[in-house]
């Protein structure tokens, strides 16, 4: 992930914008257990209903945030569960905006570059990434629409992933990831590969 210095005026104007910004949320509280919480911006990267896009980007700019500013986890940044009875959850990354001498935080400013990456057209941070979220949720949705198969027959307990090679080699769009939930088959599909590998 190759990211791009902002200049000193998109920082300022970023801030401004950001710090706070869960004050403005409804029917929301926050204390975080930090100091001066009116300092801190809340950036969600998934919620219960993300899509494997946003949990792949999720998964990058946290480790980004664990190898980059180990020292100062806890201190300049953080990350919470935030939790709804009707809604479910989300997951953000809060981080503090201002230093004491009112100079923008480094986690502030690496987080300004990233958010500003993903708007300039650049909506996957690391697409090795979420090509592995791709294929290993097109494994579970393989194993979950062929359940039939396997309490019928005494199936290898790779069968899923042999079904997928055989038809990213004879027909890869049948697991095109056309809706960012993994690539699915019929059970048709399914139980072609099975015979055509002679698993059944």
């Amino acid at each position: 992930m190759k990211l791009k210095n902002l200049t000193d005026d998109q920082y300022i104007n970023f801030a401004r914008l950001c710090v706070a910004n869960w004050k403005n949320f409804e029917s929301f509280s926050w204390y975080g257990g930090v100091d001066n919480p009116d300092n801190y911006y809340m950036h969600y990267t998934s919620h219960r209903d993300s899509g494997l896009l946003d949990q792949a980007n999720e998964q990058v700019i946290v480790q980004h945030f664990k190898d980059t500013f180990r020292r100062t986890q806890n201190l300049n940044w953080q990350l919470e569960t935030h939790k709804h009875f009707a809604y479910g959850y989300a997951d953000c990354i809060t981080i503090r905006v201002y230093k004491r001498n009112g100079q923008i935080t480094r986690e502030f400013k690496e987080l300004a570059k990233i958010v500003q990456h993903l708007h300039d057209d650049h909506h996957i941070l690391d697409e090795s990434v979420y090509d592995e979220l791709v294929n290993e949720q097109t494994i579970k949705n393989i194993d979950f629409e062929g359940y039939r198969f396997k309490n019928d027959y005494d199936l290898p307990e790779n069968w899923a992933n042999l079904v997928a090679a055989y038809w990213y080699d004879n027909n890869s769009d049948k697991l095109s990831n056309t809706d960012d939930q993994g690539g699915w088959l019929s059970t048709q599909d399914i139980e072609i590969a099975l015979r055509e590998l002679k698993l059944i």
